[in-house]
């Protein structure tokens, strides 16, 4: 506590002589067109006198100001001002010793350049201005397009990753915006499959992205939004489509999607019935409904654990039957200049069946333990979300939000289990019921007071989580204390926790540097309950967390492309556990340097500490019935267990639009310093998994992607490779043994970039390999998948779509594959607005072919065998509107 002290007195006599302190000349002013207009991304250089060397350089901001500072050895300069399509200026100029302010610098429009470049980005379809790139569609389809995600396809840079997210040169978007709107919010997947392409007139690419809700500021947001622009004779009405489709085998398709897109007032209704296995949503979009994300600078990788996620996005088309009955509306409605407000909800009620053999090899030193399982799992799952957000923005320096969320997740399970272990036949009949409920209300300030910023936000999270389980058998199981007379359990349980939030924060900038104080205040109170056979195996537990945080961000800009930042962090936290209070602290910091050459071309290198503590779930008194077989339990967990975990990151993103090629590299190194892992005692009828401490748990990652659209050829390819390594020491019988898991995957595409040329074409090949060693046991599955996707037109109005992929799943002793043909034949009617399609999906899949999956983890490897949904064929009908 003493060398924390010292720290802190410190850090604030340095913070007291930051004003003091001298760091040279100060040069600055701001850069507009003849109608007052501030132009960003300007290049302004301060050269010699006789223009032979560049002594500074920078460029405008969003709001056409700059600013630079260093001390010269100079009584006079050369200004030298440049943008694309204005003439440049060069002023010779006496400068003083401090602020050399140049004011408000007006650019002319050179006529003549700037047609040259107007005639260069039509004939390319691809012009820039600033931070923004403009894609004119027309000059990259075919008329072969049905949805936005077609159209994106085609476009050079742009395209939908397997996760149903919306890509530029390799990155994630962070905004997708229709007309400016936000109309879907991160939902890319609800867009791009039901926005029609006839709709779009163009699409914009818009780096540094600032949005209605937030503060324009000096810096970078370092944020990309894609703009999609609705062409004018679809905006001021309804617009959209109906379809419903009918296969020969009792499948089924009907589809409604309705809009309206004007200044004032924005609107979205879909709906999708299907049994087709068709998800609307994707799990990376169920992610962003369910999880609370912190607003940041910077796009960051997320890790998520998809065990808690239904299964209806997990199995994808990897189920014997399927249903979904899917509804979205979304809204935006502009009040006034000063007041938006924004509304989108979800429901989606999913029903479907699985069969599937499971094979798990427990790791145990002391036993060889496999488990052989044949299930029969059904599925009812509805889940719904509604959000509604208000904006105030009572002026460019003030804004006022205001956002309410409830989520609610209904999942009822009943699995029919064959339990064929040694041999010995155990039937087992298992279901439980979770419903999770989640309310969240938030407001935010954020106020701009001369050249600082204040921000203040307060919100308030309750969710309560119920999970029913009964299991009935026709012997025992688990062990005989856990069983009601009958070889039967019933467990009840309950998790509820609320939350209450205050972060304010204050933002300067003094010269080249720039501050940021944060302060935390966070309560939060967690209760679990359970209840096992109405026995006295009952948890009762509850646990409070009082967090005080603060801490002070430090970023120093270099010169124009370098800047550093350090972020230390301090935090207290009074924990109460059934009643028995006690105090930690522990220090965190971010620290990173940033280089950026160019709003397309940046590097940043990063290393942070983060400290997680544990929560109720960890803390069991009684053991807790996870399933037939498995009992959860505490082994060394304590509330006060804190958990730290170090990270070096490196991201390289480079994307040249002249030469059309971008490079993505991405590294990181992850140290669990300490965790919880789970110490494992199996015998045949029962799995003990223990809460836990171990200590160093590694994580290593790394991608690279690169995309190129040679200059003389019609398509593009795109490469990428990926490898993720991760190690840990965990816990068998009470013994330490060492556990590894290496994923290695790959990709190689090529599409065509024809538009006149009667087939386009999509052909690529993925690879994996999924290893994982146990001392001396490994479990490995290959896997490797080649597609081809064509499409054309066979004459005026009648089109046609193939998608052939052929999968291969390869492990230790089994070998499966699979050919899925998909054709589509799609004709439209002239002078009317039906369309008529005959779609076809997988149809060499008569009786639901089986697929490998390996599901294997630290504490047992497993291989599961699943059918894929047979095939279909849909007549389709459409009617746009």
């Amino acid at each position: 506590m003493e060398n924390n002290s010292n720290f802190i007195l410190k850090f604030k006599l340095l913070i007291l002589l930051f004003p003091f302190i001298s760091f040279g000349q100060t040069f600055k002013g701001k850069i507009e067109d003849t109608n007052g207009n501030p132009i960003s991304n300007a290049s302004i250089q301060i050269k010699s006198f006789d223009d032979s060397n560049t002594l500074l350089f920078t460029t405008s901001n969003s709001n056409g100001e700059f600013e630079l500072s260093k001390k010269l050895n100079q009584t006079q300069i050369l200004l030298k001002i440049s943008f694309i399509g204005f003439e440049t200026i060069k002023k010779q100029i006496k400068i003083n010793d401090g602020l050399n302010d140049f004011g408000t610098i007006t650019l002319i429009e050179n006529i003549e350049e700037l047609k040259e470049v107007i005639v260069k980005a039509e004939s390319s379809g691809i012009s820039q201005k600033g931070d923004t790139t403009t894609y004119k569609v027309e000059k990259f389809l075919n008329g072969t397009e049905e949805n936005l995600k077609d159209v994106i396809e085609k476009i050079p840079g742009l395209n939908v990753n397997d996760k149903g997210k919306i890509t530029a040169n390799g990155k994630t978007i962070d905004k997708l915006l229709i007309d400016g709107e936000d109309l879907y919010k991160n939902q890319h997947q609800i867009a791009t499959e039901n926005l029609p392409s006839n709709l779009i007139n163009s699409i914009e690419l818009i780096q540094n992205y600032i949005g209605y809700e937030n503060l324009n500021k000096e810096e970078k947001s370092g944020k990309t939004a894609l703009n999609i622009k609705i062409k004018e004779e679809y905006k001021n009405k309804v617009t959209g489509f109906i379809e419903a489709g009918k296969g020969f085998d009792r499948q089924y398709k009907v589809k409604n999607s309705i809009f309206n897109f004007n200044k004032k007032f924005q609107f979205s209704v879909i709906t999708n019935l299907n049994n087709i296995a068709e998800n609307p949503i994707s799990i990376d979009d169920y992610l962003d409904l369910t999880e609370e994300k912190e607003e940041s600078n910077e796009s960051k990788v997320v890790f998520s654990n998809l065990n808690d996620i239904p299964n209806f996005l997990t199995s994808k088309d990897r189920v014997s039957s399927k249903k979904n009955i899917f509804n979205s509306i979304n809204l935006i409605y502009n009040i006034n200049k000063k007041t938006k407000f924004d509304f989108y909800s979800i429901i989606n009620n999913s029903n479907q069946t699985l069969n599937l053999f499971r094979e798990q090899k427990y790791y145990d030193l002391e036993t060889d333990l496999t488990i052989i399982e044949d299930k029969r799992n059904i599925e009812k799952n509805t889940f719904g979300t509604l959000n509604a957000k208000l904006v105030y923005k009572k002026n460019e320096n003030t804004i006022h939000t205001i956002k309410s969320n409830f989520l609610f997740d209904i999942n009822k399970n009943t699995n029919n289990i064959l339990n064929l272990t040694n041999s010995i036949s155990k039937e087992i009949n298992q279901g439980n019921q979770l419903e999770n409920q989640t309310f969240n209300l938030s407001y935010n300030l954020s106020k701009k007071i001369k050249n600082s910023y204040f921000n203040f936000k307060t919100f308030y999270i309750n969710s309560n989580n119920n999970n029913d389980l009964e299991i009935k058998s026709n012997d025992v199981f688990l062990t005989t204390n856990y069983l009601n007379s009958d070889n039967s359990l019933v467990q009840y349980s309950k998790k509820s926790t609320s939350e209450f939030k205050n972060l304010g924060s204050y933002q300067f900038t003094k010269n080249k540097f720039t501050f940021q104080f944060l302060q935390t205040l966070n309560i939060n109170n967690s209760k679990l309950n359970s209840v096992l056979n109405n026995s006295d195996n009952i948890n009762n537990l509850k646990l409070n967390n009082f967090i005080s945080s603060s801490s002070l961000s430090i970023k120093y800009q270099i010169n124009s492309i370098f800047d550093i930042s350090f972020k230390p962090n301090y935090s207290v936290n009074n924990i109460n556990f059934n009643n028995n209070s006690q105090f930690v602290s522990y220090f965190g910091y971010n620290a990173s340097l940033k280089a950026r050459f160019n709003s397309t071309n940046i590097l940043q290198i990063s290393n942070s500490l983060s400290n997680n503590n544990t929560n109720v779930d960890n803390l069991l008194v009684y053991d807790i019935v996870k399933d037939y077989r498995t009992v959860t339990n505490n082994y060394n967990v304590a509330s006060t267990s804190i958990l730290p975990s170090q990270q070096y990151n490196l991201n390289y993103f480079s994307f040249d639009i002249k030469n059309k090629f971008s490079f993505i590299f991405n590294a990181s190194h992850r140290r669990n310093i300490k965790s919880i892992e789970n110490n494992i005692i199996s015998t045949e009828n029962i799995t003990f998994l223990s809460n836990s401490i171990i200590s160093g748990e590694k994580f290593n990652s790394m991608l690279i992607f690169i995309e190129k659209q040679p200059r003389k050829l019609p398509f593009a390819f795109s490469i990428s490779t990926s490898y993720t390594n991760l190690s840990k020491t965990v816990l068998n019988n009470n013994n330490e043994v060492e556990f590894k898991n290496h994923l290695f995957s790959g990709m190689f595409e090529i599409k065509s970039r024809y538009k006149e040329f009667p087939v386009y074409f999509n052909v690529g090949i993925k690879a994996s390999n999924d290893t994982y060693l146990y001392n001396d046991f490994k479990s490995e599955l290959n896997s490797y998948q080649i597609y081809c996707k064509l499409n054309g037109k066979v004459f005026r109005n009648v089109y046609w779509n193939l998608n052939t992929d052929y999968f291969n799943f390869k492990n230790q002793s089994i070998q499966t594959n699979y050919l899925n043909i998909s054709p589509i034949l799609r004709f439209s009617k002239e002078k009317t607005n039906f369309e008529y399609s005959l779609i076809g999906n997988n149809i060499l899949n008569i009786d639901n072919v089986n697929v490998l999956e390996n599901y294997s983890n630290s504490n047992y490897s497993e291989l599961v065998r699943k059918p894929v949904l047979s095939g279909y064929v849909l007549f389709q009908l459409k009617y746009k509107f």
